[in-house]
């Protein structure tokens, strides 16, 4: 069996974004942070829950780095945390906008906002 993961800090500059945004709308130094989808079966995490079924579980890590030029992707992906950003009172319109001016002013200053991809795959068998 095969499994596609990631690391507990993948894209990390994402959580960042979210945070300072976040935290800036709130007036406070550090919003909120988001709730990451693979923390529960993060890269770290899986060879122990899946050792008690699996004889061997081999890890292979597949990191990369997304480069955008222009904000819209990160902000299209932003758009996926409204399902949770209302748990932790965050107004998430004005976040997202805020997120907006960041990477934009990012982007303009260096050419590109990167984010860095902490994957990986696991090999399993009996």
């Amino acid at each position: 069996m095969s499994r596609r993961t990631n690391r507990d800090r993948d894209k990390a500059e994402l959580d960042r974004l979210w945070e300072r945004a976040a935290g800036d709308v709130l007036g406070v130094d550090k919003g909120p942070s988001r709730i990451s989808l693979s923390a529960r079966f993060s890269l770290e995490k899986a060879p122990s829950l899946l050792g008690a079924e699996f004889g061997k579980v081999e890890t292979i890590e597949l990191p990369g780095t997304i480069a955008v030029r222009s904000p819209a992707p990160v902000i299209a992906h932003m758009k996926s945390y409204r399902a949770w950003a209302g748990q932790h009172a965050v107004p998430f319109e004005e976040t997202v906008e805020r997120a907006r001016e960041i990477v934009s002013e990012h982007v303009e200053r260096t050419g590109a906002f990167e984010i860095g991809c902490l994957g990986g795959m696991l090999i399993c068998t009996r």
